[in-house]
């Protein structure tokens, strides 16, 4: 596997505490003729409770090809503080 993008950005607020962030890979894998492509992305939103940092939503989807073949999927979590 040939990551050719692995980027990880995070916005802060005022105070510099992260308000989310978001994390994008994209790679190509390969043997002979055998050829694949992927595309990851994950998101975080955080909330500041208390003094803890929390993960309110975690949204991870991916992307794939290969062998002439498609791939795809989505995960979200969402967490509700009370």
């Amino acid at each position: 596997m040939k990551f050719t993008e692995d980027q990880l950005t995070i916005w802060l607020g005022d105070d510099n505490i992260p308000l989310a962030a978001e994390r994008v890979q994209r790679g190509t894998a390969g043997f002979m003729f055998i050829k694949g492509q992927m595309m990851n992305r994950s998101s975080w939103t955080f909330a500041h409770y208390g003094d803890r940092l929390v993960v309110l939503r975690d949204d991870s989807s991916y992307v794939g090809s290969g062998f002439g073949q498609r791939g795809e999927g989505r995960s979200v979590q969402v967490v509700t503080v009370r």
